[in-house]
């Protein structure tokens, strides 16, 4: 009669247990945004370069804006994924430099949170924060004798938009692994596809994760031929754990039998069978 409360009480001491931790796990964005504010403070519309190559930057994004075609009308070395966008804002926004730096402020907060994200996942809330810390003293910095080397006003914003989407691109790679779903994946290649769009060595920096991510699919699938062991989460990059497991089964070349969850008996049992055969 009284096991119905106790339960009840437990799980809902439980859920916030949890509620607490997932609170907790996102403290280190505190101090990123201290540092961020001080930081814009500090360098308020001291990022671009006047004289040196930021100019196109602007110049170029107002040509497309007035109706003038890329490399046709205006020569760019660049893809046409950044102007063309800095165009669209200046065609409902007007011409002007603040509404490229509300643009950029945006873009760099989302990859300051997916950056803290990934680590967080990884590692734990001091390594996420501090890894979040860095790219966001480095966002603003200035370390050389032109201003353009920052992510408020680069020199090339094909560039820093590459950057942010690779970035985005290897956290859907990585969610598609872990859950096997096909919309993760899908846009991880529109990612690709718009960053080959801006510059090409941010291309090819970035089609490295995609024959990783391929590779270690083709691994699973050889392993379900190989054991007949059906390919679940465990198999599906669920946790860095599980990856790990496979990996020392593999590098010991011997079957991952240990690391088989308790539901996939069968499968342990095929492998154990196998392994007894030979």
């Amino acid at each position: 009669m009284m096991a119905t409360p106790a339960s009840g009480v437990s799980r809902t001491e439980g859920s916030g247990n949890g509620a607490v931790k997932k609170i907790c796990s996102w403290l280190g964005v505190i101090p990123m945004g201290i540092a961020f504010i001080l930081l814009s403070w500090f360098s308020w519309r001291k990022w671009p370069d006047p004289l040196i190559d930021f100019g196109q930057q602007l110049y170029v994004p107002w040509r497309l804006s007035r109706g003038a075609v890329l490399y046709h009308d205006v020569s760019y070395v660049y893809g046409c994924l950044s102007v063309c966008y800095h165009a669209v804002l200046f065609k409902i926004f007007g011409v002007s430099l603040n509404a490229i730096l509300a643009s950029n402020f945006l873009i760099l907060i989302f990859l300051l949170l997916l950056v803290y994200r990934l680590f967080l996942k990884c590692s734990d809330v001091w390594t996420a924060a501090t890894a979040g810390l860095a790219l966001t003293v480095l966002a603003f910095s200035q370390l050389l004798d032109v201003g353009n080397y920052n992510y408020i006003c680069p020199y090339s914003h094909e560039e820093f938009h590459g950057i942010v989407m690779s970035v985005a691109m290897m956290a859907c790679l990585a969610r598609w692994l872990e859950a096997g779903r096909k919309l993760p994946l899908t846009l991880a290649g529109g990612c690709l596809g718009l960053i080959f769009l801006t510059k090409p060595e941010v291309f090819v920096g970035a089609v490295a994760p995609f024959v990783v991510a391929g590779g270690n699919l083709r691994v699973r699938s050889a392993r379900w031929i190989l054991f007949r062991v059906p390919v679940g989460n465990e198999f599906n990059g669920g946790g860095a754990r599980d990856l790990r497991g496979m990996a020392a089964a593999a590098a010991f070349d011997r079957p991952p039998t240990s690391h088989l969850p308790a539901e996939h008996g069968t499968g342990r049992a095929v492998v154990s069978h196998r392994q007894g055969a030979d």
